[in-house]
């Protein structure tokens, strides 16, 4: 499986992206600028998160960073550097990120599941 990350030029303290899955959109995305994860293509695996509680995707090997996630937020200050996911974009923020997130997780899931690698190429 193969994610792509296509960022759009930040402003206002958000960097809004689109996130595809094999070529198809899947959902709109939001970091913060001054923490991005560096352009580049990382390994993702589906892991317990303590601090949500959950089992959500984990990007391996971000240089000089631990414990990078996709995961639920609305505003930039609903992430410390990770990924967050939305399906509609508001005034420096995305909407409706559960409905983004599930089944998005549920797709990587049956992905590691069925034995294929997924991947996340940020540009």
């Amino acid at each position: 499986m193969i994610l792509n990350l296509m960022r759009k030029p930040s402003s206002n303290g958000c960097t809004f992206g689109i996130l595809t899955v094999d070529g198809q959109n899947s959902c709109y995305t939001l970091e913060r600028p001054e923490v991005q994860i560096p352009i580049g293509t990382y390994s993702v695996e589906i892991t317990y998160s303590p601090r949500f509680s959950r089992l959500l995707p984990l990007l391996d090997a971000v240089p000089g960073r631990t414990d990078i996630r996709i995961h639920a937020g609305n505003w930039p200050r609903d992430t410390e550097g990770c990924i967050l996911v939305g399906l509609g974009l508001g005034d420096n923020m995305i909407t409706q990120s559960i409905a983004a997130l599930d089944p998005l997780v549920t797709q990587i899931q049956q992905a590691v599941d069925s034995g294929d690698s997924v991947t996340i190429t940020i540009s």
